[in-house]
């Protein structure tokens, strides 16, 4: 989901936080998380299966009573 989207979901919900700071934000969890990228490759190109899948699912929507459709994705190693 876009930040400028993420942003205005935070402020229906009284929260002010700016792109820019989601910006940063996902720039450190990144730079955080930049160690555990190759044994997570390791682990996924040593398994047997891998595969991958992509489905909707319908939600409610915020404050509005009616639902829409999110794609959801993922993939497994076996």
């Amino acid at each position: 989901m876009p930040l400028y989207q993420q942003s205005g979901i935070f402020d229906r919900d009284g929260l002010d936080i700016e792109c820019a700071t989601l910006t940063d934000w996902i720039g450190k969890s990144a730079a955080l998380l930049e160690p555990l990228t190759e044994p997570i490759g390791r682990h996924v190109l040593a398994g047997d299966v891998i595969f991958a899948y992509a489905e909707s699912v319908k939600m409610m929507a915020s404050g509005t009573g009616k639902d829409h459709n999110r794609a959801i994705a993922g993939i497994g190693v076996r």
